[in-house]
C-alpha cells in the first residue's frame, strides 16, 4: 500500500507519540531490534522529511530505559522536565482572571490545555486518564496533529503547530540542561527535525 505524504507523516507523528509514552516491553523489542528506526526512517522519506535516525545504539537494557523516562518525565531523579505545553506558556492571556500567576509560566491547565480539551471534545475523541490533568501533553498534541493529517484536515494541521507547538526548542533547551544524556533528548531532536 501507498502512503500519501500526509498520512505518512500523520504515521511518523504517531510512532514519535508511542516513542514519548511509558514503555512497555514490546516498544523496547522494536527498539532493540531496529524495527523503529526502520519504520522512522521509511515514513519520513515517505512524508518528504529529512530524517535519518538510529536509535538502536542508543538502547541499553529495559530497566534503564525506563530509568531514563522515570527521570526526564517524571523526576525522580529530581530533574524531569514535563513534556507539557501549558508549562511553557504564560498561564493565561485572559484579564478578567485575578490570580497572581496568570502571566506566569510553570503552572498545568493553562489556556493552552483547555483549548486542547475543548478540541477533543469537539471531535469526541478521549483523553487517556494518564494525561487527564494535561491534555496538553506531547503525546496527546501529536496524536492530534496526526488525526488532522489523517483525516485531510491539512489547513487544521499547520494551524495547529503554529498554536500548539511552537514551544519544543525552549522544551528541548530545558530537557538538554537536565538529562544530557537521556535517550529521549534524542528522540526530542529528531521530533523537532520533522516539525521544522
Amino acid at each position: 500500500m501507498t502512503l500519501s505524504q500526509e498520512q505518512a507523516y500523520a504515521y511518523l507523528l504517531q510512532l514519535f507519540a508511542d516513542l514519548l509514552k511509558f514503555p512497555d516491553e514490546e516498544l523496547y523489542d522494536q527498539l532493540l531490534n531496529g524495527d523503529i528506526d526502520s519504520r522512522i526512517n521509511k515514513l519520513g522519506a515517505a512524508a518528504g522529511k529529512e530524517i535519518r535516525v538510529d536509535f538502536r545504539p542508543e538502547i541499553g537494557s529495559y530497566d534503564s530505559l525506563v530509568h531514563d523516562y522515570n527521570n526526564c518525565f517524571l523526576g525522580f531523579s529530581g530533574s524531569a522536565a514535563l513534556p507539557v505545553e501549558s508549562l511553557y506558556m504564560v498561564w493565561t492571556v485572559d484579564q478578567s482572571y485575578h490570580l497572581p500567576y496568570k502571566n506566569e509560566k510553570g503552572h498545568l491547565m493553562s489556556d493552552s490545555a483547555l483549548h486542547i480539551r475543548h478540541i477533543l471534545q469537539e471531535l469526541q475523541l478521549e483523553i487517556p486518564p494518564e494525561y487527564e490533568l494535561m491534555p496538553d501533553h506531547l503525546v496527546i498534541l501529536l496524536e492530534l496533529k496526526a488525526y488532522f493529517l489523517a483525516n485531510g484536515l491539512f489547513e487544521e494541521a499547520i494551524q495547529f503547530c503554529r498554536e500548539h507547538l511552537d514551544w519544543l526548542d525552549e522544551y528541548y533547551s530545558i530537557l538538554k540542561a537536565k538529562q544530557p544524556q537521556s535517550f529521549y533528548l534524542k528522540v526530542i531532536r529528531k521530533l523537532n527535525e520533522i516539525l521544522h
